[in-house]
């Protein structure tokens, strides 16, 4: 009977460790697989959308996401004019925005 138990919390301990290691392989895939992309797609469409929509251009540098406390750095930022304001307005620039 004693043996039946053991064996039990063995059974529960290591499918609980092997659920915790899935859920470790899975973050640490999606961290490197799927955050780069995720960088590029996001500085692609700021770019893109502020082309259309705006009378500056904005060119972000790096984005990084913050996991504690949750948020979003965008660093190296630059506004360009487009054609119409350049002789009013110049390269503007800030070096990072926490969002």
């Amino acid at each position: 009977m004693i043996k039946k138990a053991r064996r039990a919390r063995w059974i529960k301990a290591l499918t609980l460790v092997g659920v915790l290691m899935s859920f470790a392989f899975a973050y640490g895939y999606a961290r490197q697989y799927y955050l780069p992309k995720l960088k590029t797609y996001m500085k692609e469409e700021i770019v893109k959308l502020t082309q259309e929509q705006s009378p500056l251009v904005v060119i972000p540098g790096q984005i990084d996401f913050n996991f504690f406390p949750i948020g979003l750095v965008v660093s190296d930022i630059k506004f360009a004019p487009k054609e119409e304001l350049k002789p009013y307005l110049s390269t503007l620039g800030l070096e990072s925005v926490f969002v």
